[in-house]
């Protein structure tokens, strides 16, 4: 009731605003009538008259999908970006995990997890054997000199796989920021990150590209969009969309001043945390060719060179088909055959 103007007429901005002050576990989408609400996995929505109406069930499946909300969805529920997954085995035992991982892209029936945090230089002993950067602190990876860097190409299948849609465009394979988005892209070096009763061969790489960070973003926060255009360097990223007349060229844009910064999917930290100051993303930046894109704690979608000591990695699996999902109060638990 409080969410009606003197008018008499129901304000959408109010009402959103008052459920997520007075419901802060629901999710509000919608910038016009009918808006969507997500409560406790339930979909309802509310019209210009204030009718409140539980939306029409979505059969469960193995893999269904809802472009709108979200792509999976099991027992009527929906699984939303940034649920946090767990894992059973056959007969129903909880598996304890390494890493938590969370919803972080879905495309159809692909389906993206990340980490929910930086990981720990003490589970990357195999990556700093293969791939010959340095450790800094607890969670900081950098590489001192461009002749360590252990791969220096791209596999494009791998790259198509995690959306570094532009790599036609790199045209200079000696570039230090091309071999280490090398690195950070060579399933194989990251495979100890691969369970495979729920991830299959060449699925998981050191980090999200610019391109899925820009998608998961714009997927849950259309209102603040991200945009990316390239160079033959890298990547430029910008907060208004670009055409051939007026072409993105920054490689930094700073989010802090809107709703994603405070969401833990993108900025696990909103201050440095253990001298980590953000983590990696796999993806050149257009800025010079020793730079490489990265998410910074103060709300900086930006680059810094290759042999910055205070960014770590949060590693990404693509889930394989078939997994099954069941509901556990808010989590999903992945199901494995």
């Amino acid at each position: 009731m409080g969410s009606y103007g003197e008018n008499g007429t129901l304000d959408v901005d109010t009402l959103k605003s008052n459920i997520s002050a007075h419901i802060p576990e629901a999710t509000v989408e919608g910038d016009a009538f009918p808006i969507t609400v997500t409560l406790d996995g339930k979909i309802f929505t509310i019209d210009a008259d204030g009718n409140v109406e539980l939306a029409e069930s979505i059969e469960a499946g193995d893999i269904a999908t809802n472009p709108d909300t979200f792509k999976k969805v099991t027992e009527g529920k929906v699984l939303n970006y940034g649920n946090t997954l767990k894992v059973t085995d056959a007969e129903g035992n909880q598996v304890n995990l390494d890493v938590e991982w969370k919803v972080f892209y879905a495309e159809g029936n692909d389906i993206y997890l990340i980490a929910s945090d930086y990981v720990p230089v003490s589970k990357l002993a195999s990556q700093k054997a293969s791939l010959g950067f340095t450790d800094n602190g607890n969670y900081n990876i950098y590489w001192n000199n461009s002749s360590d860097f252990k791969v220096i190409s791209i596999d494009t299948a791998i790259a198509s796989r995690f959306m570094l849609n532009e790599l036609s465009k790199f045209t200079n394979p000696s570039y230090p920021n091309y071999k280490m988005t090398a690195c950070l892209l060579d399933a194989s070096k990251w495979d100890t990150f691969r369970d495979t009763r729920w991830v299959d061969e060449n699925n998981v790489i050191g980090g999200p590209t610019l391109e899925m960070y820009t998608a998961s973003w714009n997927k849950k926060y259309p209102s603040n969009k991200l945009y990316t255009n390239t160079s033959s360097t890298g990547y430029y990223v910008g907060t208004t969309e670009h055409t051939a007349e007026t072409p993105l060229t920054t490689t930094n844009v700073s989010m802090s001043s809107t709703p994603g910064y405070k969401d833990t999917l993108y900025y696990p930290h909103t201050s440095g945390y253990n001298n980590c100051y953000g983590y990696w993303l796999a993806s050149p930046s257009a800025r010079d060719s020793d730079s490489e894109m990265n998410v910074h704690y103060s709300g900086g979608v930006s680059h810094n060179s290759y042999h910055n000591i205070n960014y770590g990695v949060r590693p990404l699996v693509h889930l394989k088909s078939g997994i099954k999902l069941k509901s556990q109060g808010k989590d999903f638990m992945l199901v494995s055959e």
